[in-house]
């Protein structure tokens, strides 16, 4: 969709180039952006990633351009590559993330396949309180 959206509607690809990339298996893509094959899903950021915060759950990688420097204890650094680094989400939090002056972003961490009030989405487990009676 987005490939055929970038080909006639944004008129951004040729023909050529949509038929090359509609190939493509989104894992395939992954292993290119990486330079390696990996099981988990990858969220790629970018400098052009602006105004929203990057949610993901436990598991997942992020997959950032450059060299950024996080803070917060809900993901660690997986590997550096030749364009950017990799960092897995490993628990429930909020940290953030900043790789020039000009770019900075919240990432917000849920427990895998979480279930509950939205509030609670990305608190450590040991931070829920339910209100008594429920």
């Amino acid at each position: 969709t987005v490939i055929q959206h970038m080909h006639r509607g944004l008129n951004l690809l040729d023909e050529p180039k949509a038929a090359a990339l509609s190939k493509v298996k989104p894992r395939q893509a992954q292993a290119m952006l990486l330079g390696f094959e990996v099981r988990e899903p990858v969220v790629p950021v970018d400098d052009c990633w602006a105004h929203r915060p990057i949610d993901v759950d436990t598991g997942t990688l992020i997959f950032v351009t450059g060299s950024p420097s996080v803070e917060g204890k809900c993901v660690e650094r997986v590997c550096e590559t030749g364009s950017g680094s990799l960092w897995r989400a490993i628990q429930p939090g909020i940290g953030k993330i900043e790789n020039r002056v000009d770019f900075a972003a919240f990432i917000r961490v849920s427990k895998q396949g979480f279930v509950g009030r939205c509030v609670f989405r990305h608190l450590p487990d040991e931070d829920i309180e339910e209100p008594h009676g429920h």
